[in-house]
């Protein structure tokens, strides 16, 4: 084997291990405004952000949420800034606190969520919220939706919760998990639910580049229709940026092929 070949052997090797976007996770206290974006807010009742001298979801003072009502408009507060897009192919996990202190016919129409999302598209990972008008109940249940808005959570058991009680949850997604096309299992109050994929299903994917409390838009508006939701202590994935020591590697090796093949060009 040359010279040449065998550096840039190495410098393929190099690259290859080096971790694409490899995922890390942000945690967020709410101990001072993060400054995460907030929109929809102001509009049809609904107020929400970031609340810097009320505890309800059982952290300590400073949490984010508020006011959320029925709406015909996407609405959330959510960090999106997570450094690039998330999609089904990596392990996503996002854990925290949660608490509703009080609501009216919370019908939300579309599913309205804590975790992954996407800001202009379809594409959800995470726990959902809801009202079931049949059963008068205010209900949690784990929600995938994907990038056609395919709504997943509707295939799996609702579960219901009272005002008032601060409580634990966390999700985690997957990519190899069920059949071998990801499963996303989530946790509130020792309550467990799973949303396996299919091979359709998973070749669809669902894409997000924002975390936080997100709801779609409602097929209609109703505002006295609402939710007083409540979170804290927020760990989500999010996307790292690239390895200062993997480029100096990379670099590196970039060296030693330039210098091989200078230094061979001159043999000839």
């Amino acid at each position: 084997m040359s010279r040449t070949v065998s550096c840039l052997a190495v410098l393929s090797v190099l690259v290859c291990v080096a971790p694409a976007n490899s995922a890390i996770v942000r945690t967020e206290d709410f101990s001072v405004d993060p400054g995460w974006s907030v929109v929809g807010s102001g509009l049809n009742e609904n107020h929400f952000g970031y609340q810097p001298s009320s505890s309800f979801a059982g952290g300590s003072t400073g949490e984010g949420g508020g006011t959320f009502t029925r709406s015909n408009f996407v609405k959330y507060y959510a960090d999106t800034h997570l450094g690039g897009t998330l999609t089904l192919d990596q392990p996503l996990s996002a854990s925290g606190k949660l608490d509703y202190t009080d609501s009216f016919h919370a019908d939300f129409g579309y599913t309205n969520m804590l975790g992954h999302f996407s800001k202009s598209g379809f594409g959800r990972v995470g726990i959902a919220v809801n009202y079931d008008g049949n059963a008068n109940k205010f209900y949690w249940t784990p929600v995938i939706i994907l990038d056609d808005f395919t709504d997943l959570s509707a295939s799996t058991a609702f579960t219901k919760i009272g005002p008032n009680v601060d409580r634990a949850w966390s999700y985690s997604w997957d990519p190899n998990g069920g059949a071998g096309y990801g499963s996303l299992t989530t946790l509130l109050d020792g309550v467990t639910h799973t949303i396996e994929l299919t091979a359709a299903q998973r070749a669809v994917g669902s894409t997000m580049d924002a975390f936080g409390f997100a709801g779609l838009a409602g097929p209609s508006t109703v505002s006295t229709w609402y939710a007083d939701i409540y979170f804290d202590d927020l760990t989500c994935t999010v996307v790292p940026e690239p390895s200062a020591f993997i480029l100096s590697l990379s670099l590196g090796a970039f060296g030693l092929f330039w210098r091989a093949y200078t230094w061979r060009k001159g043999t000839r």
